[in-house]
């Protein structure tokens, strides 16, 4: 069985932003193809196999579990819900996690 994978907006800005990081201010494009290439290997290793990533329990409850798979540098954060798993952060793996989920629900 594979879940149907939904990116939030919110997942898709953090993500387009590492991308434009990488490859503007950083000055490597083919870095920036990498982890584009290792999100596509995740999210299909994701859509198999969810239950299989760590869950993220954070400082706080949540109404829908939080679980994340490493993409190099990189955290992607997501919910499962039926047969459906839904991204919705991609963070910097150093960055303030905590805060920077707060206002996720």
């Amino acid at each position: 069985m594979s879940f149907q994978i939904k990116e939030t907006s919110l997942f898709s800005r953090d993500f387009r932003r590492a991308l434009q990081y990488i490859a503007g201010e950083l000055g490597n494009p083919q870095a920036a193809a990498r982890l584009l290439e290792e999100y596509e290997r995740v999210a299909d290793r994701v859509s198999r196999f969810p239950f299989a990533e760590p869950r993220y329990d954070g400082d706080r409850e949540r109404k829908l579990e939080y679980r994340f798979a490493k993409v190099r540098n990189y955290l992607a954060f997501f919910t499962v819900s039926g047969e459906t798993v839904t991204f919705r952060r991609f963070l910097y793996a150093r960055s303030d996690l905590p805060s920077r989920l707060e206002y996720e629900q």
